[in-house]
């Protein structure tokens, strides 16, 4: 199977990515990751096939997107919530698509457009790897301090003084 990743060009957006993508190749598919050259070091070095749509530098539009899988005619487009014109262009394509979320929900009027709001492809299916049992400080994880809110916010989890969070390696889910 050929598989397109797509994200923004920043490491926020690109690397949650790539631990699925390096999945991907390893379980035999072939892989190509459709971003801006600023992340191509890292892609490629993992072997995901780098490539920049069209004069796609930093966002990459449903029109940068089209000539790409016109060429590589993907089984399947991934793409994360930054980049809804890769689902929109995957869409008009007739190719299945994922959405890939990067972290905590993404708040209102930040300029991203959530996955379940754009008209043209309402109900594609979507991964969130920040999932709603870990948004709540009474469903962390048990090492996680008990003053900690990690419930949606602008900038970061709002965290009182004193708060401690253990590593991510650690937790016991």
């Amino acid at each position: 199977m050929r598989v397109l990743f797509a994200s923004l060009a920043s490491v926020g957006h690109t690397y949650p990515l790539i631990p699925l993508a390096i999945a991907a190749r390893d379980a035999g598919h072939e892989v190509h990751f459709a971003a801006g050259t600023e992340v191509h070091a890292p892609l490629a070095a993992h072997g995901l096939r780098p490539l920049r749509p069209g004069d796609a530098f930093y966002e990459v539009y449903a029109e940068d997107l089209a000539p790409e899988l016109a060429r590589l005619r993907p089984d399947l487009v991934v793409h994360e919530w930054g980049l809804p014109g890769a689902a929109v262009a995957a869409h008009r394509a007739g190719i299945p698509g994922l959405w890939h979320g990067f972290g905590r929900m993404v708040p209102e009027g930040i300029g991203l457009e959530l996955p379940t709001r754009n008209a043209e492809v309402v109900g594609r299916p979507h991964l969130d790897i920040w999932p709603p049992r870990s948004r709540t400080r009474t469903s962390s994880p048990p090492n996680v301090g008990s003053s900690c809110d990690l419930s949606p916010s602008p900038h970061r989890p709002r965290c009182p003084s004193g708060c401690t969070v253990a590593r991510p390696d650690r937790w016991s889910i």
